[in-house]
């Protein structure tokens, strides 16, 4: 199967819904559907990016389209259902970083994509973000100090 055969769902329409999109697309995936909460950010989102199935039903858009990839830009604590349906549906999943909010949340669906025999990535779209960069820039010159955590 080539990337042009691939279809995506993008659960998120902020930073990281519309990084991952850009991604997909640039590779050749078909972006079928975006997802988000809000209807009015959806579809501005999606008519900018090109996708043709703003919805605020991320469970319709899945069912209904059974891409190859679903992609998770929600906060963290929205997560599991997604990861938990995708799994079920065979989708490959690529979701932002972190995956829960805790080890605790995280570890049972880390099983789940590994009983469903599915790929699993993380992304971490705001490294990226310039905030963060200049962050980086600032700890690497020793203006704030060492990063802990």
């Amino acid at each position: 199967m080539t990337s042009q055969e691939l279809r995506a769902v993008v659960v998120g329409a902020g930073w990281a819904g519309e990084g991952h999109t850009r991604a997909l697309q640039h590779c050749g995936v078909d972006v079928v559907s975006i997802c988000a909460r809000n209807e009015d950010v959806v579809h501005t989102v999606a008519e900018r990016l090109g996708v043709a199935n703003p919805s605020t039903d991320w469970r319709k858009s899945i069912t209904t389209f059974r891409p190859d990839i679903v992609t998770i830009g929600t906060p963290a604590d929205l997560r599991a259902e997604v990861v938990e349906l995708a799994a079920d549906l065979g989708c490959h999943i690529l979701c932002e970083k972190p995956l829960a909010l805790n080890a605790g949340q995280a570890e049972p669906l880390v099983r789940i994509v590994e009983r469903a025999g599915v790929k699993n990535a993380y992304a971490s779209t705001n490294r990226y973000d310039a905030g963060a960069a200049w962050a980086a820039e600032l700890i690497d010159q020793g203006i704030i100090g060492v990063a802990l955590h």
